[in-house]
């Protein structure tokens, strides 16, 4: 247990390194950039559990990301391939699901400013890497994700958005409002 732990730390400071070395700052200002992810307390509080394993390889994403939207090459979308399958393999489906929104915020706002003029071509190339990477890694993961489709319909979550939620109206009338005069 403690090397897992060890791992998760490591695998933590080596990730958020690499992606902080991209941004082209100083080797000891990503040192100290890395410590600050690895022994910041979101990782440290859920390190004996799926959620630090799947968070921990979060700037490795954000990495991928950055290098498609610069490089447009295979190696990038490699790069992002492993992101995710780090992410996968932890266990963790919600942290997937978070990850995956704010990675792709992260790569629009790469899109928009490392692409500078309008390289419809770089950016339409870029964003099939992207899907490619997300379609290669959940081909690859399916045996792990496929059975929440199975277990889905068997939650309390479930039989109650079915039963009553989908039932009831979802909007209100603006005159139904009290603010409104």
């Amino acid at each position: 247990w403690t090397f897992e732990m060890t791992l998760r730390i490591f695998l933590a400071l080596l990730c958020a390194y690499a992606w902080l070395r991209d941004q082209s700052l100083p080797p000891l200002a990503c040192a100290v950039g890395a410590a600050c992810w690895a022994f910041s307390d979101y990782v440290l509080l859920w390190l004996g559990y799926p959620l630090a394993a799947a968070i921990a390889p979060f700037p490795f994403l954000l990495l991928g990301l950055r290098r498609i939207a610069r490089d447009r090459n295979r190696a990038a979308c490699g790069l992002t391939v492993v992101a995710l399958l780090l992410v996968v393999t932890a266990g963790h489906s919600e942290t997937l699901l978070h990850e995956v929104a704010a990675a792709g915020i992260w790569f629009l706002y790469c899109l928009a400013t490392e692409m500078q003029g309008s390289d419809r071509r770089g950016r339409a190339r870029a964003v099939l890497l992207a899907l490619a990477a997300g379609a290669i890694a959940l081909g690859l993961t399916a045996f792990l994700l496929l059975p929440h489709l199975e277990a889905l319909p068997l939650t309390l979550e479930w039989s109650f958005r079915a039963a009553w939620v989908a039932h009831t109206r979802q909007s209100v009338r603006s005159s139904d409002c009290l603010w409104t005069l």
